[in-house]
This record gives structure tokens, C-alpha cells and sequence, in this order.
């Protein structure tokens, strides 16, 4: 099953990351005290800009995994063995080889990265990226995907990688009505007990939220537009609204989960219609958006060196708005157009390949002696 809409979201979720970095580089607030430039329109522009809620838009890639993850395995067949080797061939091909593009791109352009934020006007954050010992070791690491630090947004993908070994028990055990919400609230429970969010235990709640959404029931009667448009604006704004209350990082994290889940449901069974996810470019973007997700980290940092050598920092700290929009722009435009090359020579071919291996191993017989149980 393709949903359009959900391919879309995901691009809508992969821009937010994108301007989300964008918008935590340049230090506004710090810029505007120097220059005294403490205006209405700067406030403005920094509460919208912290709109761009990265972690929000993470959390919705999880969710849609567990939709999409369980859908896969739901069509897989009889044979558990081959089931389980087919689900993890195909994953390895569907996340590494654009990794692995998106690690090469960032030691090829290290120099640049490491110097972008030079000049004194980037935040704390920005100016700490790329700044590791990349010895041969953390190199290796990287790309077998458990060292995160040449590529920041990698440490999802990490988190992916673990939830993708353990989905096939959850997926069975989510989708068995015996089972089904023992499993659930154990891991409802595992999320909000006191476990430090460092283990990323509570993401696992992410997973299962989207691999129950196609055996749901729907109620057709409930008020969804409301639901989908107040769990937009928690996704959007409730980090900014609820900042003063000392939350921790991992109950904004879960929040942003059960927001996630009500308009991914929503979308999925078509409860509500939200045009402007049917359009061609926001789709074409949602195929794109892995490669996008990938990409960028090394991109807005180089640009970030390009924007100090072109227009200078004096230029930077007088106008730091203007230039954060102007980073943004291309940050953006770069992005999309190395995603679109990487996804139609890498992605696509390498996802071909997973499938093919994964066809040829369920026509093996040498997984399993005599027919398994079905799945479902």
C-alpha cells in the first residue's frame, strides 16, 4: 500500500529538520544585543524560526517507520525465516547506501565544515559541529552507523537501526490480538518510567504507535480536523509555550510522539483531506526526503564557510536575519538538487538490489523444511 500523503509528510518533516539546523547556526539573539537591534520583527522572525522543530519532525519519521515497517511485514508470507531475512536485507539497502554517500560528502568537505564558524558568529551549537578527532576507528564506526558525530543527524538513524532489529517481535507481537496491548503498554510504561533518554527507550513507543495505525479502528465521527490541527500547533509551538516549566527533553519527546501519531492516523485513514500533500513537488520531496535528511548536515556547514568567505562576518553580524534567510535559501536548494541525483543513482538502484535479494530469498528452500504458521 502507497499512501501518497505519507510519502509527503515525510518531506515535510525532512524541510523542518533542514530549516530547523538553518536557524540555530548564525547567533541572532547574541548579534542583535551587540547591535542593540532588539525589534518587534526580530522577535518575529526568532518565534517562527523555532518553529522549525527538528526533534518534532524526528519523532514523525519514527512513527511513520513503524507504519511503514509494519506494513511491510504484514505482506511478507508464511515462511519466518525467510520473512525475517527478507525484512532485513531490505532494510540494509534502503539505509546505508545513501548513508554511506552522505559520510563520504562530509570527509570530502571537513576543511570547510570545520572552519564555517570561524569567524565568531555562529551559536554555541553550530560552532561545535564537526570539531571531533575523526581517527580511522570513528571513521569505520560512522559508517556501519554507530559513531554519529561526522554527521549530527545520523544519531537517528543510529536509533533506527536498533528499533529496525527489534521491530519484527514487536510487529508480531502488536499485530496478535492476544498480545497486542500487553506488548503496548509495556512499552508505553518502558517510556514514561525515569530511564535517561540517552538509552532512547521511549522511542520505541514511536514505533509501535505507527505499526498499530493500520489495525486500529476508525470512528468516523470524531472531530479530526480539530485533532489534526491542535496537534500541529503542539508540534510546532509546545516547546516554545511550555519552556518556562522546566520539562525535561525526553517529556517534549513524548509529547511530540502521541502528536505525531494522531495526524499520521488521521492521514492514513483518511479522515482528513489535506490537499496540498496530493501536490506533485511536496510528494516528489517526500521521495526524496531520506536522501534530504542525509545530505544537508554537511551542506549548510560548508555553505556556512562559502557565506564567510563571499559576504564576510562584519557583513553577517550587521544583518544576521537577512543572512540566515539567505542560508536557508540555499541550504535548501543544494540539498534538493544533490538529493534528487542521490536518490535516482543511489536510493533507487540499491533499493532494487535489496528487493531482488529479498525476492531470491523467499524463493529459497533451504530456510525452512516444512511450511511455517501464517504470520497473521
Amino acid at each position: 500500500m502507497h499512501i501518497r500523503e505519507i510519502s509527503s509528510i515525510r518531506g515535510v518533516a525532512a524541510v523542518i529538520v533542514v530549516l530547523g539546523h538553518v536557524f540555530n547556526v548564525i547567533d541572532r539573539q547574541f548579534l542583535e544585543k551587540l547591535t542593540s537591534d532588539d525589534t518587534l520583527y526580530n522577535r518575529i522572525f526568532d518565534f517562527l524560526g523555532s518553529a522549525f522543530n527538528g526533534p518534532a519532525a524526528v519523532e514523525i519519521f519514527f512513527v511513520l517507520s513503524g507504519l511503514v515497517l509494519s506494513l511491510s511485514l504484514a505482506r511478507g508470507g508464511e515462511d519466518r525465516a525467510k520473512w525475517l531475512a527478507s525484512f532485513y536485507v531490505k532494510r540494509v539497502f534502503r539505509i546505508f547506501p545513501a548513508l554511506w554517500v552522505s559520510l563520504l560528502l562530509a570527509l570530502s568537505l571537513l576543511s570547510y565544515e570545520r572552519s564555517g564558524c570561524a569567524s565568531g558568529f555562529c551559536t554555541t551549537w553550530a560552532a561545535g559541529a564537526f570539531q571531533d578527532d575523526y581517527t580511522q576507528l570513528r571513521i569505520v564506526l560512522s559508517f556501519l552507523g554507530i559513531y554519529v558525530h561526522l554527521n549530527d543527524p545520523m544519531w537517528s538513524l543510529r536509533t533506527e537501526l536498533f528499533y529496525s532489529l527489534l521491530f519484527p517481535a514487536m510487529f508480531l507481537s502488536l499485530w496478535y490480538e492476544r498480545t497486542r496491548w500487553a506488548c503496548f503498554l509495556s512499552i508505553l510504561a518502558l517510556a514514561v518510567l525515569p530511564i535517561p533518554r540517552f538509552y532512547s527507550v521511549h522511542y520505541a513507543l514511536a514505533f509501535a504507535l505507527g505499526a498499530i495505525i493500520p489495525i486500529l479502528p476508525v470512528y468516523r465521527r470524531l472531530p479530526y480536523a480539530i485533532a489534526v490541527a491542535f496537534s500541529t500547533v503542539v508540534l510546532l509551538f509546545s516547546r516554545q509555550a511550555f519552556s518556562a516549566w522546566s520539562f525535561e527533553e525526553k517529556t517534549f519527546e513524548i509529547i511530540e510522539i502521541g502528536a505525531s501519531f494522531v495526524i499520521i492516523y488521521a492521514i492514513f485513514h483518511k479522515n482528513i483531506d489535506l490537499g496540498f500533500l496530493k501536490k506533485p513537488v511536496v510528494f516528489y520531496i517526500g521521495e526524496i526526503s531520506y536522501s534530504i535528511y542525509v545530505l544537508h548536515f554537511p551542506i549548510l556547514f560548508a555553505l556556512v564557510y562559502v557565506l564567510d568567505l563571499v559576504i564576510g562576518a562584519p557583513a553577517i553580524r550587521n544583518h544576521p536575519i537577512f543572512y540566515t534567510l539567505d542560508l536557508g535559501v540555499a541550504t535548501l536548494a543544494v540539498t534538493i538538487g544533490l538529493s534528487a541525483l542521490n536518490f535516482r543513482f543511489v536510493e533507487l538502484p540499491f533499493q532494487s538490489i535489496g528487493r531482488a535479494l529479498s525476492e531470491r530469498i523467499k524463493s529459497q528452500r533451504y530456510f525452512s523444511a516444512k511450511e511455517a504458521e501464517p504470520l497473521l
